[in-house]
């Protein structure tokens, strides 16, 4: 339900938008592209099933493209497209080009970010999470099991720690985890890649390498099961 709600908001923001002043005849001529960055992904299927659903709603033409990996290029590609046809609108992660965002206003097109921000863009709007309160909650939670006084020892690991949304996570929890009284140390950070096979190789070389460590965290959807049943293992 909360991602056909997402869906649905997206869809209402966009049919309200700037840039093209005459609707269409026809609602069934209206057509919006939702640019996955991984178009296989469980969580990411999670947001083309809200986008079905409202699309269908609405009675408009929608469509779900993207990579089966980790490829901005591809995403690049798949938003150039959407604008030579003159999409009614944009879905897509913040991981794209900017100038694509520009682009696509001049060219009367909003675009909505989702999951990662560029703030100082020309993006119609970002729907995503608060990653201080993010942080917040975690640490929350790690203090509920651990106490207060116990030092932490992270692991993180990230889809892709290049990407800005990785970066910003992270960020916030060396800002939130200094409140905690014990002390934190962030012993290392991995890569998953949005592989599966990887995230658990990765996990497994970092729990090898650091047997002490308390805390894991997963910012990739993939990664959490693999690092629970490697420490298990």
């Amino acid at each position: 339900m909360k991602n056909k709600l997402i869906s649905l908001l997206c869809i209402l923001m966009l049919a309200g938008c700037y840039g093209k002043t005459e609707p269409a005849a026809n609602e069934n001529d209206r057509y919006f592209l939702f640019a996955t960055p991984l178009r296989d992904h469980t969580i990411w299927l999670q947001a083309k099933a809200g986008l079905d659903s409202a699309c269908d709603f609405y009675h408009v033409h929608c469509d779900w493209i993207g990579p089966n990996v980790i490829d901005t290029e591809k995403m690049n590609e798949v938003i150039e497209t959407g604008i030579l046809q003159q999409a009614d609108g944009i879905i897509t992660q913040g991981v794209i080009d900017s100038s694509l965002i520009q682009e696509a206003k001049e060219d009367g097109i909003p675009l909505i970010l989702v999951d990662s921000d560029q703030p100082d863009s020309e993006r119609f709007a970002y729907m995503g999470k608060d990653f201080k309160q993010q942080a917040e909650l975690m640490l929350k939670d790690v203090e509920k099991h651990l106490g207060t006084k116990e030092k932490l020892k992270i692991a993180i690991q990230v889809a892709e720690s290049d990407f800005s949304i990785a970066k910003q996570q992270i960020e916030q929890i060396k800002s939130v985890f200094q409140q905690h009284p014990g002390g934190y140390e962030l012993v290392d950070i991995s890569d998953s890649k949005s592989d599966i096979v990887r995230a658990k190789r990765e996990w497994k070389n970092v729990l090898s390498q650091y047997p002490d460590i308390n805390v894991a965290i997963n910012f990739a959807a993939e990664s959490a099961e693999p690092c629970a049943e490697t420490a298990k293992e």
